[in-house]
């Protein structure tokens, strides 16, 4: 993330399975948002990020769960990045997600669908397809071949839960 102007404090938290889990069970079962004073004191593992008007850049690691306030005009920019040594936390948090869609599919507020449909398009179109591109250019690498298995069997769960395509 690149903090380009302003006066801002970025909230930010792992995305543990259980702050995933809280904060899918808030807007996905009970079909509410969750107030950012609920989510402070709820959530495991605040850490806060000051920034002035220095410009700086900082690093969020992947599926960070975070809120900001601003206190002036603010300005950031920031990009994904898939990195081999991640493959690890993304994998754990897609295992995750997928559990969380079997289990609840009859039990979502927001209507069987809605949430396996975005689930479905999002991991299947962009995370798959860029940790496809990422393992095929580093072929040699022993993770590149656990993450082209990997892929295999989260399409297979995906269209064995939802079809997604």
């Amino acid at each position: 993330m690149c903090h380009i102007q302003g006066r801002k404090l970025w909230l930010t938290w792992l995305a543990t399975p259980g702050n995933v889990k809280f904060l899918l069970d808030r807007e996905l079962r009970e079909g509410r948002l969750v107030e950012l004073q609920e989510v402070i004191e709820i959530l495991e593992g605040l850490e806060l990020i000051l920034l002035d008007e220095t410009q700086c850049s900082f690093y969020l690691p992947p599926s960070m769960i975070h809120a900001t306030i601003s206190f002036t005009t603010c300005s950031h920019a920031g990009m994904y990045l898939w990195a081999l040594d991640e493959f690890s936390i993304a994998h754990d948090l897609m295992e995750y997600h997928l559990v969380f869609a079997a289990e609840s599919n009859a039990n979502l507020i927001l209507g069987t669908n809605a949430y396996l449909d975005h689930f479905c398009r999002t991991i299947d179109d962009q995370e798959l397809v860029k940790w496809l591109t990422l393992a095929s250019d580093n072929i040699q690498d022993d993770v590149s071949t656990e993450i082209i298995e990997w892929i295999k069997r989260t399409r297979a769960l995906l269209r064995a839960h939802h079809e997604c395509g």
